[in-house]
């Protein structure tokens, strides 16, 4: 049998009052730890902490779904992080940064002015609760003010609620200023984004919805980027105002319009637009001015109907085409028609695989759609 050394040992009530002797090492059978004496102090030195060690971090908070704690989180320390999104944002102060460890959390209504977020990668923000309120939400359900912030890092941001206003970003009031980085942004079956004023910049690998709109930019100054943007419940993006720029590698939507414009100034840089369900493209003039640019996309309708143009035009002569391909499906007349006299404007080089609609008259400089059956 191998020797074995067993140390003098008790409770950390007993080591409360014991002094050991100098360079003696005792066991707390408590706190499963060594403590080491110096002949003279009470209780000696254990050699571990009762809780997590402090590890200060300025204007940090950090939140934890497996280790956080709402009642011990505190403000400014690593070795204390809070367990939900909300207690942190409640503890946060003008500046502050709040760092979002791995994991899901069912919450909404994050904005607080002057208060930044940051999701580590593998952190979701999953919201399932029946009730209004975006995930990031200035108005009336959320933070109901101004909101100047920040969200980077890689978070996922989905929005289940079944309420009508339960959009995952909701920007309206027309001081917000909001810049949102994520991978994901998503809504079960309600719209992902909107913004109805402000100043928004969102950069996300994909929006997606299976609501009725991807995007929606109705006010304000907005600047979006994303990978792909895809409803399968509506339009995949929807202009009703502001001064907007997207870009895009792909805007689908399988129920809807791929991209349907009723105002705003907007200009668009994108790979594809696409529709499985209606138009590719719908420039319509309704109450509202409405100015397009579309730069080097291929707008797709492949809605098996005779709605299947890539482009439609109404009441309005304010749609730029920038180098573009339209490709209609094989049951519609045209590639791009009106409703009535209509003027678009087209630059460099664009091609189509059916002619255009009798309505349709083609400015700058004479240039015209190339008609190529095999564009595709």
């Amino acid at each position: 049998m191998p020797k074995q050394v067993r140390l003098r040992r008790g409770t950390t009530v007993q080591h409360a009052t014991f002094a050991g002797a100098l360079g003696e090492v005792t066991f707390d059978t408590d706190k499963k730890t060594l403590v080491c004496h110096d002949g003279a102090t009470g209780g000696g030195f254990p050699l571990s902490l009762d809780g997590p060690a402090s590890v200060p971090t300025g204007s940090l908070l950090w939140v934890d779904a497996l280790n956080g704690n709402d009642t011990t989180g505190l403000r400014g320390d690593a070795g204390f992080p809070f367990l939900t999104l909300t207690a942190a944002k409640d503890a946060a102060a003008y500046g502050d940064t709040i760092i979002v460890r791995p994991g899901t959390y069912n919450e909404r209504n994050l904005l607080k002015t002057g208060v930044n977020w940051h999701f580590i990668a593998g952190a979701k923000v999953v919201n399932s609760a029946a009730a209004s309120g975006a995930i990031f939400d200035d108005g009336i359900n959320g933070a109901n003010a101004n909101i100047i912030s920040r969200i980077t890092g890689d978070g996922e941001f989905t929005n289940n609620s079944t309420d009508a206003l339960s959009w995952a970003v909701s920007i309206g009031k027309s001081g917000s200023y909001v810049s949102i980085d994520a991978q994901f942004i998503g809504a079960g079956s309600k719209g992902c984004v909107r913004c109805t004023n402000g100043n928004t910049r969102i950069h996300a690998s994909v929006i997606n919805s299976g609501g009725p709109r991807a995007l929606e930019l109705l006010g304000g100054t907005n600047f979006v980027r994303a990978d792909e943007i895809k409803s399968t419940g509506g339009n995949g993006v929807e202009l009703g105002g502001g001064t907007n720029t997207v870009e895009a590698n792909s805007i689908t939507s399988t129920a809807g319009i791929g991209l349907r414009a009723i105002g705003g100034m907007t200009d668009i840089t994108a790979r594809e637009i696409l529709s499985t369900a209606g138009y590719g493209l719908h420039h319509e003039f309704t109450e509202d001015p409405v100015v397009l640019t579309v730069n080097g996309a291929r707008i797709v309708s492949t809605y098996a109907a005779a709605g299947g143009q890539a482009v439609q035009v109404d009441g309005s002569d304010d749609l730029t085409l920038k180098d573009c391909v339209l490709v209609s499906s094989a049951a519609a007349a045209t590639s791009i028609d009106a409703g009535a006299a209509t003027n678009v404007r087209l630059y460099g080089s664009t091609m189509a695989n059916k002619n255009a609609g009798a309505n349709i008259n083609f400015l700058t400089g004479g240039s015209r759609i190339e008609v190529d059956a095999n564009v595709r």
